[in-house]
């Protein structure tokens, strides 16, 4: 029970410890408080006695200051597939709530590693336990595997530490990790193709007009490097049957010719 002004305390009380001073949660300092008292002897006052000292005393209380624990807090971040995730402070929830003034942030502790892609610090991978500094969390860096991607794609644990240390049972690393969750999104790759050939053989009608509309017809769909082959050229000089000629013009012969000297191709 608490003890009010104007109490007598029992020394036999006071001998078994049960007389406490309790400073408020998470306060400290010097002095922190005080108090007065008077001692009583066990004389007596009869015949005019005295038993009770005529000046009050003061107790000091000084309260010395140890470290509570820090706290951190869950997260998630987005990054594209295929592209490195740069890690900040500020990205780690660091609090420090319970003292006062609040101790700051010195270190993350990596508890769990990633339960897919890899965490590297300064391009080296990051094992279990690993402690960064706070200063140096642009160089802790997650990345995805090639071509990977998914919501809750990856998971890893930490521990935030503060600069109070550990004096007189003091505690800077938070108790319970947290949850870094990173959410990868997809990105679509580019289509490739394979290089390749193709070979078209015209052996349909001999007139050379429709030689030259089959052509045009398929030849645009030749590959790279294919062959288009025309058989029986040679109806282009065929004058009775085809409507044929020597370097008449509008025959199969004569428009390969200028097929050829208009473009690129090779005949």
């Amino acid at each position: 029970m608490d003890v009010t002004a104007g109490q007598l305390i029992p020394v036999a009380i006071i001998t078994a410890g049960n007389l406490k001073f309790f400073p408020d949660a998470n306060e400290s300092g010097s002095p922190y408080a005080t108090f007065t008292f008077q001692v009583q002897d066990d004389g007596g006052t009869a015949n005019g006695g005295v038993d009770l000292d005529q000046s009050a005393n003061t107790i000091t209380v000084n309260v010395t200051a140890v470290n509570d624990e820090p706290a951190g807090a869950d997260n998630t971040v987005t990054t594209n597939e295929d592209t490195a995730h740069t890690f900040t402070a500020a990205q780690f929830g660091f609090t420090d709530p319970n003292d006062t003034p609040a101790d700051g942030f010195a270190k993350v502790k990596i508890t769990t590693l990633p339960t897919d892609g890899s965490l590297t610090f300064q391009t080296n991978a990051v094992v279990a336990g690993a402690e960064i500094n706070v200063a140096d969390l642009a160089d802790l860096v997650f990345r995805p595997d090639a071509n990977e991607n998914g919501t809750g794609y990856a998971t890893f644990t930490f521990q935030v530490r503060d600069d109070g240390g550990t004096a007189n049972g003091g505690v800077d690393l938070d108790q319970s990790a947290n949850t870094f969750t990173i959410n990868v999104t997809p990105v679509n790759d580019a289509p490739a193709g394979t290089n390749g050939s193709t070979t078209i053989l015209e052996d349909g009608s001999h007139a050379f007009d429709h030689q030259i509309l089959t052509f045009r017809t398929l030849f645009p769909h030749l590959k790279s490097g294919g062959i288009y082959a025309c058989e029986d050229l040679c109806t282009s000089y065929w004058e009775p049957e085809f409507g044929g000629g020597v370097r008449k013009p509008g025959t199969g012969i004569e428009f390969f010719k200028e097929e050829r000297a208009n473009t690129q191709v090779a005949f």
